[in-house]
């Protein structure tokens, strides 16, 4: 009963929004045509789950709990929240606040983040090369409102949400991030103004969790980037391994007859009803002498988020 109430709560927030301008949040997402669907088509956008939503409203109370610990901390915070906005390349963004130090003032950005990733990340260069794009945005956003506000210094602020531990994060204003940036708004403001859609990124990884991959992958498809089967044998295999995870034996076999499969496949994507297979061909050496190269195909199965 409780939960079904607090779930109802949580289920209503789910909507989508339109957007109206390049959010300091979302540039750096490494999809030019993502960000194109994300002002043009955001109608269309696959709705998250409300287990992801409980994600979101426990980041937003973990802001505050933040903001709570940094003033009891004897730190001053002004400007919570500030709207910023470049009306010309209409970039906009809206800061966690300004954290006075030494009597200056710098760009705050608080960010939670599970155990693994706070003891992954130390330096601007772990956050510039993570393998998680949302966590390389996070210096894009940061020197945004650097740009913003004019500062040549900022912070990134994090918390551990098993330990509630932070960790900080330092950034110096990188005007090449900064640049790029800019060339990237003003090259999406041209597909907007001419009604076109720019290429998509080649990184199959991307698309299989993408909101809008129901819109952009039918295109991949016409233009033959991947293979797409109907082979129903495949089909029913791929049905009945995800049925039998937690039985071992008889998943182990149907697991190596699918990827037995996807190893004679001709493309390195196969999308297959809701699944996608990816091969991937790795080379090494054996130790012995002399050394031989070995090749070694790898399939992995992945399934496609449902409309």
């Amino acid at each position: 009963m409780i939960v079904e109430k607090i779930n109802e709560v949580k289920l209503n927030k789910i909507r989508q929004y339109p957007t109206n301008s390049w959010r300091a949040s979302m540039v750096g997402h490494p999809c030019e045509r993502y960000l194109i669907y994300e002002r043009t088509r955001w109608q269309d956008k696959k709705l998250h789950n409300i287990d992801l939503q409980y994600i979101f409203d426990l980041g937003n109370e973990i802001e505050d709990i933040t903001l709570k610990d940094l003033k009891e901390a004897g730190f001053n915070i002004i400007q919570q929240q500030r709207d910023f906005s470049d009306l010309n390349l209409n970039l906009t963004g809206h800061i966690d606040g300004l954290i006075e130090i030494d009597g200056q003032y710098y760009p705050l950005e608080i960010k939670s983040c599970s155990e693994f990733i706070f003891n992954s990340i130390n330096t601007y260069e772990d956050l510039k090369n993570s393998k998680k794009t949302w966590i390389r945005n996070y210096p894009v956003q940061l020197n945004l409102y650097l740009y913003f506000t004019n500062k040549e210094k900022g912070v990134l602020l994090f918390k551990n949400k098993q330990t509630g531990q932070y960790k900080e994060i330092w950034i110096n204003f990188d005007w090449d991030l900064v640049d790029d940036v800019i060339k990237k708004v003003k090259r999406l403001n041209e597909y907007l103004k001419n009604n076109q859609l720019p290429e998509r990124i080649n990184d199959a990884s991307l698309c299989v969790d993408c909101a809008y991959n129901h819109i952009c992958l039918p295109d991949i498809l016409q233009e033959g980037q991947v293979d797409i089967s109907e082979e129903d044998n495949l089909k029913q295999l791929l049905q009945r391994w995800e049925e039998l995870k937690v039985y071992a034996d008889e998943f182990k076999k149907i697991d190596e007859e699918i990827k037995g499969i996807g190893k004679a496949m001709s493309k390195d994507i196969t999308i297959i009803g809701n699944w996608v297979l990816k091969r991937e061909i790795r080379e090494y050496e054996t130790k012995p002498q002399p050394p031989k190269k070995i090749k070694s195909v790898i399939v992995k199965i992945e399934k496609l988020n449902e409309s």
